[in-house]
């Protein structure tokens, strides 16, 4: 019994010290995010940020637009385990369908303005907080995308009983963490959506982990990433419940039409995540890998050819619907 305790507390000791690396990281973004619009305007390419600014519905002011923007309206979601979350609703006339705007990790919804206002011009788009993410986060936990499949789900049902949008096709964009919830929910309810785009994204949020802290790549450090006491303390400390997410596997069971977007340098999740997401899905018939070191901000990098790309995507799955119907 004393041999038992003296081999277990070591490990528990240690495991509550290495729990604290991976968690500060995860901290800067699950309790700081960033606003995207508001906080942080050179998120737009330069010509854009010069030309936009919030209409008075989506900031409470009395700013005047150079540029006209979508009709647009909050509203609120409830997800299945019984958070209350908060969106925006951007409206276009003559919409060709609807697009659920997923944010990174650090980020919210303002973070996806830009792409309702300047990507996706010819949709409909709706943007949300995802948990500990945005507005009214107390008492809640990230789980880097496993949970957040909740408020997606909740994101395509309002969409489906809106008078405006719910006759209308239904995809998804997700950056990043928001991609690998998209690929998570899709793979376990394939009436979701008609078509994914998938930018940034990690196979693997066990390889992640030791892409980010090669410690972990160790034997007795890698078996500390999805045990306790690591889960403890990243619950207690930093608000984040690490789950095992493999969107690779996940992706496998998708038949819907998938984008794949990655920057060949990227910095933060490396390229050969995009390999193994691209071998594994059966239905990607699209793929951008354009040779810059940009995670979230690669609309920011390559905006005309970012438009083009994703509306080249959504162009040609709306062709082998209506041929379809």
């Amino acid at each position: 019994m004393i041999k038992k305790i003296l081999i277990i507390f070591p490990l528990f000791f240690l495991g509550g010290v290495f729990a604290l690396i991976p968690g500060a990281y995860i901290s800067s973004f699950s309790k700081k995010p960033c606003h995207g619009f508001e906080r942080n305007a050179s998120f737009f390419p330069q010509q854009v940020a010069q030309e936009i600014s919030l209409n008075e519905s989506m900031s409470g002011g009395n700013e005047t637009t150079k540029k006209k923007l979508p009709e647009s309206r909050r509203i609120v979601l409830k997800t299945e385990d019984g958070l209350i979350r908060y969106g925006v609703l951007t409206l276009q006339p003559h919409a060709q369908g609807n697009v659920v705007l997923c944010h990174g990790a650090a980020c919210d919804k303002e973070y996806m303005k830009p792409f309702a206002y300047e990507v996706f011009t010819h949709y409909n788009c709706l943007m949300f907080d995802f948990r500990r993410h945005g507005e009214a986060t107390e008492g809640q936990y990230s789980t880097i995308g496993k949970k957040e499949i909740y408020e997606i789900r909740a994101a395509v049902e309002f969409l489906k009983n809106d008078e405006t949008c719910k006759k209308l096709p239904i995809f998804g964009f997700g950056i990043s963490m928001g991609g690998a919830a998209l690929i998570e929910a899709q793979s376990l309810d394939s009436s979701l959506f008609e078509g994914l785009i998938i930018q940034s994204t990690f196979e693997s949020l066990h390889r992640q982990a030791q892409r980010t802290f090669p410690l972990y790549r160790l034997p007795l450090f890698n078996l500390l990433i999805y045990t306790e006491p690591s889960r403890y303390f990243a619950r207690k400390r930093y608000g984040v419940s690490v789950c095992k997410i493999t969107p690779a596997k996940a992706i496998k069971k998708i038949k819907v039409p998938i984008f794949l977007i990655h920057g060949k340098r990227d910095q933060v999740i490396k390229f050969d995540a995009y390999e193994r997401l691209k071998k594994a899905g059966k239905s990607i018939i699209k793929t951008w890998t354009p040779d810059t070191e940009k995670h979230t901000e690669l609309y920011k990098a390559l905006p005309g050819e970012f438009i083009k790309q994703t509306n080249e995507f959504l162009d040609e799955v709306l062709k082998k619907r209506e041929k379809s119907t």
